[in-house]
């Protein structure tokens, strides 16, 4: 369906992602942390540096993350760092990926995945990197259909 300039999509795409997020509200109202699949999540990656010292390397993080095609940002640390991964949960943001000084200096990341309800851990930079982009391969609009004989 064509509106003015814009192009607007109707039809089964819309009917997914309408039953996700009404799947994932009837389970926050059971009190567990709902989520969507990654491609489907407007913000893909939260990077939230502990300290302004930490930064420098979250940017390189960050940028890396979007030369893949990943939705990621930056959560500077302008508020304390429960506001921030709080902030990034209420926003059901897949992955929050906390950097602080041991993580700096081992190029190393705190993961906190939204589909491992309470779980983080600490993974190579370039190990995110690889998980990102195979989630990112995942995704239906991504995925390679060879053509059609």
């Amino acid at each position: 369906m064509v509106r003015g300039n814009g192009f607007t999509c109707v039809g089964p795409l819309r009917h997914v992602a309408s039953a996700a997020v009404d799947a994932g509200l009837r389970l926050a109202e059971k009190g567990v942390t709902p989520s969507l699949p990654f491609w489907m999540a407007p913000l893909q990656v939260a990077v939230v540096p502990v300290k302004e010292q930490q930064v420098q390397y979250a940017e390189e993080l960050l940028s890396e993350l979007l030369s893949l095609g990943a939705r990621a940002y930056l959560d500077p640390p302008t508020r304390s760092l429960g506001a921030r991964i709080r902030a990034a949960g209420r926003a059901w943001v897949p992955i929050i990926a906390v950097v602080g000084e041991r993580e700096a200096s081992t190029r190393t990341v705190s993961v906190r995945r939204r589909w491992r309800q309470g779980e983080q851990e600490v993974v190579g930079f370039d190990d995110l990197l690889t998980e990102v982009r195979q989630l990112l391969a995942s995704s239906p609009g991504r995925r390679f259909r060879p053509p059609a004989e």
